[in-house]
């Protein structure tokens, strides 16, 4: 019998969603699974919504918190957190959910001749933010992580890594003579439906004719949503006919102070841009990409990838993103789509129009359908239950 801990504290935006699809993959008989999440987590409609219908599986435990007031402190308690959790459940196995900032805290503390690295159990974690290993990042702050990184892999203070980011894995795998953590190149999961455009539309309540613009999950202006609302209208001052924009997904307040602006609210009062302000579920979101001629991803300065791509890709549709990051990277490197700098309305909104005319055809449906495929439910489960099932075979 191995005992399995997951330490998820956050529950918004992918942390429950994401969780929900993996934890399937761990459900076995030889495994007892012990979720740690906060109070607030567990009293949340992300929970009832995503991980109440699995709580047969696992048995929840809700005293976490979020204590510090700087990043660091808030990681730091995280961490502590994580070994006193461990040693309470007696936990064999644990699978740290969302690891950025733990595993910085961790190679500084090993940095302290008292400190020791050594553990009983087998340590697991998901790594979101690579920028720190972005080849033009030259800042101090990330040579200073670089350092504390390689330190990390070769104190083996992680049995695994996945890493959400394809220029931190190129990073990490160059690190060979010394390193001691197996890495993986994370999976983003997400469902394919057999919906097509029409009928995408029906279950978003979207016109039938006309072309659509849009942009899913979280809407806000950290996504970039902002600036892609101008460049529409910008677009829309330049001839853009019979095309609307769809901002589908929970609105935050910087958006809606946005939307509020009398001359962009006409916009949305004439229909010609969409808000459908609500928790979306899978089959919303593929539905969400499906329905849209273009798909944008317009982050001004995001680590990591983005689920939108990857939602795209599913439903077939092409992409329009910043060139910035791993975003960037990938659309360009898979042929995803255009990427544009977003923060230049001239040059994005010249892009939107671009990416609108631009073919695309059966065969490029195909091509990036074939790429989402890596990041189906299924595969995402299967690797990250590949370490504790592998050891469950050799006891």
């Amino acid at each position: 019998m191995r005992n399995l801990l997951f330490y998820e504290p956050e529950y918004t935006g992918h942390h429950y969603p994401y969780l929900a699809r993996m934890i399937p993959g761990f459900v076995h008989p030889e495994i007892n699974i012990v979720l740690a999440t906060t109070p607030e987590g567990a009293a949340s409609d992300h929970y009832q919504r995503f991980l109440a219908p699995l709580a047969e599986h696992f048995t929840l435990v809700t005293d976490c918190q979020r204590l510090g007031d700087t990043p660091y402190k808030i990681a730091a308690n995280r961490l502590k957190e994580i070994k006193r959790l461990q040693q309470r459940h007696q936990s064999d196995h644990v699978f740290v959910a969302y690891a950025d900032g733990v595993w910085q805290v961790q190679a500084v503390r090993s940095l302290l001749p008292w400190e020791s690295t050594k553990r009983s159990y087998t340590l697991e974690g998901i790594l979101y933010r690579g920028e720190f290993s972005y080849p033009n990042n030259h800042s101090r702050s990330a040579k200073l992580k670089r350092y504390l990184f390689r330190r990390v892999l070769a104190k083996g203070m992680y049995d695994r890594l996945h890493l959400d980011d394809e220029f931190l894995h190129e990073f990490a795998t160059s690190i060979k003579p010394n390193r001691q953590t197996q890495l993986e190149l994370a999976v983003n999961p997400v469902e394919f439906f057999e919906i097509d455009r029409a009928q995408a539309r029906q279950r978003l309540g979207l016109p039938a004719e006309g072309r659509i613009v849009s942009l899913s999950g979280v809407i806000d202006n950290r996504k970039g949503a902002d600036l892609l609302v101008r460049a529409f209208i910008s677009a829309l001052e330049q001839g853009l006919e019979d095309t609307s924009l769809l901002l589908a997904g929970p609105h935050y307040d910087d958006i809606k102070a946005v939307i509020q602006q009398p001359e962009i609210q006409r916009y949305f009062d004439s229909g010609q841009i969409i808000s459908l302000d609500r928790l979306l579920d899978e089959q919303d979101m593929f539905s969400a990409a499906a329905a849209g001629d273009l798909v944008a991803a317009p982050y001004p300065n995001h680590s990591g990838r983005s689920s939108i791509i990857l939602w795209a890709a599913a439903a077939g549709t092409p992409v329009l993103a910043t060139d910035r990051g791993c975003i960037g990277h990938v659309v360009e490197t898979e042929s995803l789509g255009k990427i544009c700098d977003v923060a230049d309305l001239e040059g994005f909104t010249k892009t939107l129009l671009a990416s609108l005319d631009e073919p695309w055809s059966d065969a490029d449906r195909e091509r990036v359908i074939g790429y989402a495929q890596r990041h189906s439910v299924e595969n995402y489960r299967t690797l990250n239950a590949k370490l504790i099932l592998s050891q469950l075979d050799a006891s």
